[in-house]
């Protein structure tokens, strides 16, 4: 099954297109879809050593720092130049703020990577995220919405405390449900996903429509996901080279590459629709990487396990 991780996904974002309005209706899930991600990760989690990760404040520093000013800062310089639709470099920027995606440490595992630091990742920006997110946006000149800090810091806690409670709680009292999780953690990965990227992707198509964009716009943002997905795993692997043990050092690779784009589409669907078709986009980059990253033989060498 890890082998055909994206096909599901690649699906999805085929049949947003043909059904978009289907995807509408589905979209009211979305969040329910993250939690139960959120919940998946959680149940591979070992509560046992989370206590060690809190001494880990150098490698999380050096995260926020590359992942959170470095990159946003020269995706960012890059899309002012490339992109010329004000709204598109609104919903860019807020996908290079989104926090690391929640499947992160599913792909540190498959990559002999410190899986319990990139779960640690996770919540760490999603906590920071409504901090970063709000004002960074807000010093955009042309920004067409303005977001609050309290809406989004809910939104970031449901998704955090409901799902980690709940695999906490399986962990103590269903120890047997937590192997089952385990053994098909890729599939379920895979599947949400593939549902998530169906309603996100297909909402946004139903509300855009692109062919009032010139192509040329429309490519440029294309290349600017993969970018983002892409030329960070490259960037990072090489910034990050002797900093760390190999297997911290990839799971801050992995990490760094992946951002939870969902989040910056599921808001601004609410607040710009035209927006929300930037991050959107990055779901195409996002089944490319995760299709890549599922097949260890391949991507190896990027993550620096040979």
């Amino acid at each position: 099954m890890t082998r055909l991780f994206a096909l599901p996904l690649v699906g999805a974002l085929i049949l947003g297109l043909l059904f978009p309005f289907v995807a509408v209706r589905v979209s009211t899930v979305s969040t329910a879809l993250l939690v139960i991600l959120m919940l998946n990760a959680g149940m591979s989690v070992k509560w046992s050593s989370l206590s060690s990760l809190a001494g880990r404040v150098r490698e999380v520093g050096l995260a926020l720092a590359v992942g959170y000013v470095f990159f946003p800062l020269l995706l960012s310089s890059m899309a002012t130049v490339v992109l010329s639709d004000e709204q598109f470099l609104y919903g860019f920027v807020f996908s290079t703020l989104c926090p690391v995606a929640m499947v992160a440490p599913y792909f540190c595992r498959l990559h002999g990577a410190d899986a319990d630091f990139a779960m640690l990742l996770v919540v760490v920006t999603m906590l920071l995220s409504p901090f970063i997110v709000p004002p960074v946006l807000a010093m955009i000149p042309t920004a067409s919405v303005s977001l609050s800090l309290a809406p989004l810091a809910r939104y970031m806690l449901i998704l955090i405390l409901l799902p980690l409670a709940c695999g906490y709680l399986v962990h103590r009292l269903l120890p047997g449900m937590v192997l089952i999780f385990n053994r098909f953690e890729g599939l379920i990965n895979s599947v949400v996903l593939g549902l998530l990227f169906f309603s996100l992707f297909g909402t946004a198509a139903a509300k855009f429509n692109t062919s009032y964009m010139p192509v040329s716009e429309i490519v440029a943002l294309c290349a600017l996901v993969f970018v983002q997905d892409f030329g960070v795993l490259m960037l990072s692997r090489f910034l990050l080279k002797g900093l760390f043990e190999p297997p911290v050092a990839r799971a801050l690779v992995i990490s760094l590459s992946m951002k939870n784009v969902a989040v910056a589409a599921g808001v601004l669907l609410i607040y710009d629709p035209r927006a929300s078709f930037a991050p959107a986009v990055a779901f195409v980059a996002h089944a490319v990487l995760f299709g890549f990253l599922a097949v260890p033989v391949l991507s190896a060498a990027a993550v620096g396990r040979r």
